[in-house]
């Protein structure tokens, strides 16, 4: 975008999943052809201004993102990354606040890593539209990237200051933040390679709280492994689970990394290089995936911990 000799230009990015669009980014791109294409008088908002200072000495840095028609937005969510690769990165999710127009906040500066950083800001469309996968009332645009480089990068210590968590993920909470809507239905995230937390024992299980809102549902596991992954020279590798749950209603679901099985034979030795992990349910009456972007499906995952 910088090699452009304009400034007429927009990017809408869905968070966590490659070659797709949401119903966010779809929305734009289809008022940007509208407006450019078919000559409609619409006013798309311009790229929010931003600008990243970093204290190196102190481990900080101060992010601020000022976006156009800032009182019309519905919400921003501001991302970051020192992962230096960019096929396998996750992107973390900040704490923004809001201050007369502007959003800030403060992330931390690691040594012989990068600071990658940008805000997602989510505007009203006024009325709900038709859009690939499902429907939506708003779009999403995407600030310019601001980016601290240092001298010298060391991959090798993206994980150094990792921890164990006991949560992976909280839907109740969080929604699907950390999630990317699939073309299947499904949703899939790049969690397991979040720099702040260190890989599970392969002795610890994934507990899955879940709703199921019929019988008969098909609960679908998948993983990858090995993909993209820097320094991982082993071959990649599908892995997958599923069972069907014969009741309806709140319960869980236990996983050991040997669950998962690749081409329904070899077992998962455990939960390391694991790219990405995704979620499907099908439903054997309707021969086709539940939805995630549809309303009624939101709320059908709760949790997803680690156990002993």
């Amino acid at each position: 975008m910088d090699a452009l000799p304009h400034d007429e230009w927009r990017v809408s990015q869905m968070i966590h999943y490659n070659h797709s669009l949401g119903p966010e980014q779809w929305i734009l791109m289809n008022l940007w052809f509208d407006k450019y294409l078919k000559g409609e008088s619409i006013d798309i908002p311009k790229v929010a201004n931003s600008e990243l200072l970093v204290d190196q000495e102190a481990g900080t840095a101060t992010y601020t993102v000022t976006p156009d028609r800032a009182e019309e937005l519905t919400s921003l969510d501001v991302y970051y990354t020192h992962d230096p690769n960019p096929k396998s990165r996750f992107w973390i999710h900040a704490k923004a606040t809001k201050k007369e127009g502007t959003w800030s906040t403060e992330l931390p500066v690691r040594d012989h890593l990068p600071l990658i950083v940008f805000a997602n800001c989510r505007y009203p469309l006024g009325e709900e539209r038709e859009a690939f996968q499902s429907k939506t009332s708003e779009f999403t645009m995407t600030s310019d990237a601001e980016v601290h480089l240092p001298e010298t990068i060391d991959a090798t210590l993206l994980h150094a200051e990792a921890a164990p968590r006991d949560v992976f993920s909280d839907f109740d909470s969080d929604g699907f933040r950390d999630w990317g809507f699939g073309t299947r239905g499904g949703i899939t995230t790049y969690l397991f390679r979040d720099s702040r937390m260190a890989v599970p024992g392969p002795e610890e299980k994934m507990k899955i709280t879940l709703t199921a809102p019929r019988e008969r549902l098909s609960f679908r596991f998948r993983i990858l492994k090995n993909s993209y992954i820097t320094g991982v020279k082993e071959p990649t590798a599908n892995y997958s689970a599923s069972m069907t749950l014969p009741a309806t209603g709140r319960q869980e679901v236990i996983l050991s990394a040997s669950d998962f099985r690749e081409g329904g034979e070899t077992e998962m030795a455990d939960w390391s290089n694991i790219s990405a992990f995704t979620l499907e349910i099908y439903d054997g009456e309707a021969k086709q995936n539940l939805h995630f972007t549809e309303e009624e499906n939101r709320n059908i995952y709760s949790k997803i911990e680690w156990v002993r």
